[in-house]
């Protein structure tokens, strides 16, 4: 290929473990000899990373291409990108699995938008990812083998004649978000290294769908880096962020965006942005009213009823979040069950704490045992200590 003066290869890499490679291929053809199972898996991982390592030695830009597949590899894709990487593949591609009638995984579900994103976003520390694409050949317009239809020749002149230019065209479509996984809106603006940025789906009104991944200008600018950042995001309606500065907040919303700051999953702030719903209270004009606060009890007979009395306060507090939770889903206020989310999986590390506390409180039934809690707890403060 070197000699045809071939410049860009892409490789089809789904398992660079041969147990895993096992359940995606069936058998592999050796020459004459049919492999089966690990030994076959292992054979075509083999030859694989052979033809990566060959490619690159000839200065040939390799992409390589992984298939999502949901509870076969979709664990495993993380080895894959940190193998080839290490290897120099320039690009990888991430598609999600496409379930076919008849095929070997027909009733293997393809993996959701979030599982697609948290998996670009984590092999993206690795190597470049490709995101404009969602199956091989769909930089091509069209599909292969059948005609374009008057339909896809319209919507295709129309994005082609679209301004990004919100001075020129106030369609502003899409919603940017700053994430760590691609599971949670929980990034500050000024630490987001990229964007992930969703869009409509025109095929199911009322739903939406990966768009892309931007990457956010470099740090320091001031203003100016503010300036950039969005006309990096011109086409965006709203930014969802953990939180954000008074400066980025301002010039960001000069430029016509509007930076939403929330805790909780993307899916629904996403759901109710696109829905053009508020996801605060104070965007509503509600002002909460709170009632008294019983005063905390001071007295204890002993340590372990101290311990009880902190498992049931978290206990308390998750029966209040979820009653809370309840009410939302009852009302169907989409707002305040992305508001809750972030509440609810905390709160799961809030009450474990308790919990062995109080079980090793209750184990202490002497000198020594207490002063083994006591150092116990101490070891888990200079950990936390030391993780923060």
């Amino acid at each position: 290929m070197a000699e045809l003066q071939v410049s860009h290869v892409t490789l089809t890499i789904n398992a660079v473990d041969p147990v895993i490679g096992s359940e995606i291929y069936a058998w592999v053809r050796d020459g004459k000899r049919p492999l089966r199972g690990e030994e076959a898996a292992a054979v075509l991982s083999a030859r694989q990373i052979d033809a990566l390592v060959k490619l690159k030695s000839r200065g040939i830009t390799t992409k390589v291409n992984t298939i999502i597949m949901p509870g076969v590899n979709d664990d495993h894709i993380h080895d894959v990108a940190k193998k080839v990487s290490a290897l120099g593949a320039d690009i990888m591609n991430l598609m999600p699995l496409v379930p076919v009638k008849g095929a070997a995984f027909e009733d293997v579900s393809p993996p959701d938008t979030m599982t697609t994103a948290r998996l670009r976003l984590q092999c993206g520390q690795l190597l470049p990812q490709m995101t404009h694409c969602a199956r091989c050949r769909a930089d091509a317009v069209g599909y292969i083998g059948e005609n374009m239809s008057t339909k896809q020749h319209d919507a295709l002149n129309h994005y082609a004649k679209a301004s990004l230019n919100p001075a020129e065209n106030d369609a502003r479509l899409f919603v940017a978000v700053a994430t760590m996984e691609g599971v949670l809106v929980n990034q500050h603006l000024g630490e987001s290294e990229r964007f992930i940025v969703y869009e409509p789906d025109v095929e199911t009104p009322g739903n939406f769908r990966l768009k892309e991944i931007r990457s956010a200008p470099a740090p320091g600018g001031g203003d100016a880096r503010w300036a950039e950042l969005a006309s990096t995001l011109k086409d965006c309606r709203a930014l969802l962020v953990n939180a954000a500065g008074p400066t980025p907040m301002k010039v960001l919303t000069q430029h016509g965006l509007k930076v939403i700051e929330m805790e909780g999953l993307i899916d629904e702030g996403l759901r109710a942005v696109f829905a053009d719903k508020p996801i605060y209270l104070a965007d509503c004009g509600v002002v909460p009213t709170f009632g008294a606060i019983a005063a905390a009890r001071v007295a204890f007979q002993n340590l372990v009823e101290v311990a009880q009395a902190a498992y049931e306060f978290e206990r308390a507090n998750t029966a209040g979040i979820h009653a809370a939770y309840e009410a939302a889903l009852a009302e169907k206020d989409y707002p305040v069950q992305v508001m809750l989310h972030w509440f609810i999986s905390e709160q799961v590390e809030e009450e474990a704490w308790p919990g062995e506390l109080l079980a090793k409180t209750r184990e202490a039934s002497c000198a020594g045992a207490m002063l083994n809690l006591d150092r116990h707890l101490a070891k888990i403060l200079n950990d936390d200590a030391t993780e923060s």
